[in-house]
């Protein structure tokens, strides 16, 4: 981002000596344009996306032990619903 703002001034700066008055209105419309700062293309990466990918998820088992004791216990209870209209 501090590298688009030196460029900025920079492209100000030259268009201000050259005295081009067109030249600094398209330079306005062009600073009134939304830019996209952090925004990766797909496919595109980071290092540390990269190495947040590769670290090590301590949470992932217990997540995986906690859906697994929620769909037996769904299971049981489905279970235990379906056995007291069964007795006549």
């Amino acid at each position: 981002m501090l590298r688009h703002r030196e460029a900025q001034y920079l492209s100000y700066t030259l268009r201000k000596n050259l005295d081009d008055k067109k030249a600094l209105l398209k330079f306005a419309d062009e600073l009134l344009k939304e830019q996209e700062f952090g925004h990766l293309s797909r496919g595109q990466t980071t290092a540390m996306i990269e190495a947040q990918k590769a670290e090590l998820n301590e949470f992932s088992s217990l997540y995986e032990k906690l859906a697994a004791l929620v769909t037996r216990t769904q299971a049981k209870t489905k279970k235990e619903v379906k056995s007291p209209s069964d007795v006549p």
